[in-house]
């Protein structure tokens, strides 16, 4: 039978992070029901290094977290987790789309209407675009 890329890139990054994380059960209640059997480290000295990641990891912004201040894969997400009152430039792009489609005034904003311009549903498609990003 023939694997997928994904099934065999998904094969190959479990078995690269075994044992590069603490195992919450076991840090939280000193017990865990796989035991050795368990993926994660039991304490420090079964820590490994993880694996070497990818040149791109966490150079750009997480757009689940830039739109609802929580992304599903918290810690392990492969983006920038950047709380928007850090300079975040994923809503500088939003002004400017804005900015671009109305009156030219900085900080004016984003027009939402049924005729020329903006409207709700560009808006839609635009955050459901950036929301696939990531």
């Amino acid at each position: 039978m023939k694997r997928t890329k994904m099934a065999v890139f998904s094969e190959f990054r479990k078995a690269n992070a075994y044992k590069t994380a603490l195992c919450q059960a076991f840090k939280e209640s000193g017990f865990c029901s796989y035991g050795p059997a368990c993926r994660f480290a039991h304490g420090e000295q079964e820590l490994r290094l993880p694996p070497q990641t990818h040149p791109k990891y966490k150079t750009q912004l997480c757009n689940k977290f830039a739109l609802f201040g929580r992304c599903p894969y918290g810690p392990r997400c492969q983006f920038i987790h950047q709380r928007p009152n850090h300079s975040n430039h994923f809503f500088q792009n939003l002004d400017d789309v804005g900015r671009s489609q109305n009156s030219g005034k900085a900080g004016h904003p984003l027009q939402i209407s049924s005729g020329e311009g903006t409207s709700i549903k560009k808006l839609v498609l635009y955050r459901s675009t950036l929301f696939m990003w990531c």
